[in-house]
């Protein structure tokens, strides 16, 4: 599956997520059922808190890609990092590190990159 398939797949469902969180609601409402609006508040809450996560990371896999895009096709590893950084301003160094093997990871499990020593090249331009 596309990154730009999968984003669109998690928009999409964080759209009927809503979608069915605002008709449930104004059911419950409707009955005087309060507590259990109350907990489809904090289910709703902690849901859209792991999708907006997984929007992210699907973010940074793309926001890398155009990046190499815009670099001509191939970058070192340091300069992605450093995009990273200045995309991610009050992440730690470490974290940055992580997100970016993260992220790497995931561009070559998508046969999008390839890693040659300290180089990451597109694959398909």
């Amino acid at each position: 599956m596309s990154l730009k398939f999968r984003y669109a797949s998690v928009l999409l469902a964080v759209f009927a997520v809503l979608c069915a969180a605002v008709w449930f609601a104004l059911l419950l409402l409707n009955e005087e059922q309060y507590l259990l609006l109350g907990v489809l508040g904090i289910v709703l809450y902690f849901g859209m808190f792991f999708c907006g996560r997984k929007m992210a990371k699907v973010f940074y896999l793309l926001s890398i890609l155009k990046f190499l895009k815009k670099e001509g096709g191939s970058a070192t590893a340091e300069a992605c990092r450093n995009f990273l950084k200045t995309t991610l301003p009050k992440k730690s160094a470490e974290d940055i590190g992580m997100l970016f093997a993260e992220v790497l990871n995931k561009l070559e499990e998508n046969e999008q990159v390839i890693v040659t020593g300290d180089r990451v090249t597109l694959l398909s331009p």
